[in-house]
C-alpha cells in the first residue's frame, strides 16, 4: 500500500513540472472558482421574499419539503438555499442529453449525425445545448412554483399573465441564463482544462456541501439532547468515503501494473521473434 501511495505521489508532484498539464490544471480550478461564485448572485427577490426563503431552510415546520429541497440544494451546491441564478443546476443539460440519445436511433436525422465524425459531434452538441434552454425554463418555472407553495414566493404577485410578469419573467430568466453559464463553463473545462466539465461542476458542488452538513450534524449530536448518533453517521460516512478512494486508488494501480506487464511480455516475445527471424536469415544466407 506505501508503494502504491508513494507512486500516486510522485505522478502528482512530477504534474507541476509539466507546463502545459499545470495550466490546465490552473484553468479548470479557476472555472471551478468562478462557478462557486456564482451560487451567491442571487435572482431578483424582495427583500420580505429574501426573509422567507432564509425561514425556509432554517426551520423545519415541512418535513417533506425539507428533504427534497435539501436534496435538490446538494446537487445545486447550496445555490438553491441561496436562490442564486444557479439554483438549477446542471439538470437541464442532463435531461437534454439523456432526450437526444434516446431520440438518436429514432429520428434517423439524429442518427446520421453520428456517422459524420468531429462536424455530427458538434452539430449533436449543439442542438443538445438548444433544447437545453427550454427545458431550463420549464425547470425554473416549476422550482418556483415550488417556492411560492413554500411561501417564499407571493402567490399573487408570481404570475406570467399578471400585472408583476416582468418581475416573473426577470426570475425564470436569470434562473436559465445561469444554467447556460455553467453548460458553457463546463465545456470550456472539458475542452481547455482537466476531465469532463460537467462531471467536475457536479462533483464541486456537491463537495462544497459536505462541509456544512457535516458541522450540522456535529452541531445536532453536541447539542442539548443530542445522542451523538450525528457524530457517528458522519464518522461512517468518512469511513466509506476513505475506504472507496483507497478501492479506486487500488484498482486503478493494479490495472495499470496489469497493462505494464502485458506490455512487457509482448516487447519480450517481439525481440525474441525478430531475434529467431535473425537468426534463420543468417543461417540461410550461410548456406
Amino acid at each position: 500500500m506505501s508503494t502504491t501511495w508513494s507512486f500516486a505521489w510522485k505522478r502528482l508532484r512530477s504534474l507541476w513540472t509539466i507546463a502545459h498539464l499545470r495550466n490546465k490544471i490552473l484553468f479548470t480550478l479557476g472555472l471551478l472558482l468562478i462557478y462557486r461564485v456564482l451560487a451567491h448572485i442571487l435572482v431578483p427577490l424582495t427583500h420580505q421574499e429574501q426573509v422567507n426563503l432564509v425561514n425556509l431552510f432554517g426551520s423545519n415546520k415541512s418535513q417533506n419539503l425539507g428533504q427534497l429541497l435539501g436534496l435538490l440544494d446538494v446537487f445545486s451546491g447550496g445555490s438553491l438555499q441561496t436562490f442564486s441564478i444557479g439554483a438549477l443546476g446542471l439538470a437541464p443539460y442532463i435531461t437534454a442529453t439523456i432526450v437526444m440519445q434516446l431520440l438518436q436511433p429514432i429520428i434517423p436525422a439524429l442518427h446520421d449525425l453520428s456517422t459524420q465524425g468531429e462536424a455530427g459531434r458538434l452539430r449533436f452538441s449543439q442542438m443538445t445545448r438548444m433544447i437545453t434552454i427550454p427545458l431550463a425554463f420549464l425547470q425554473a418555472l416549476g422550482q418556483s412554483a415550488i417556492f411560492v407553495r413554500a411561501g417564499v414566493l407571493d402567490a399573487t404577485s408570481f404570475n406570467l399573465f399578471g400585472p408583476n410578469w416582468l418581475a416573473t419573467l426577470s426570475i425564470l430568466l436569470s434562473l436559465t441564463a445561469g444554467t447556460m453559464i455553467l453548460v458553457w463553463i463546463g465545456e470550456l473545462i472539458t475542452e481547455h482544462g482537466i476531465g469532463n466539465g460537467i462531471s467536475l461542476i457536479i462533483f464541486a458542488g456537491i463537495v462544497s456541501r459536505l462541509p456544512q452538513l457535516i458541522q450540522q450534524g456535529f452541531l445536532a449530536s453536541t447539542s442539548n439532547g443530542g445522542n451523538g448518533s450525528g457524530i457517528v453517521s458522519i464518522a461512517v460516512f468518512l469511513l466509506i468515503g476513505l475506504l472507496t478512494i483507497l478501492g479506486i486508488v487500488s484498482h486503478l494501480s493494479g490495472t495499470a501494473t496489469c497493462a505494464r506487464a502485458a506490455s512487457n511480455k509482448a516487447r519480450r516475445r517481439t525481440w525474441h521473434a525478430r531475434r529467431f527471424l535473425a537468426n534463420q536469415l543468417y543461417t540461410y544466407a550461410s548456406e
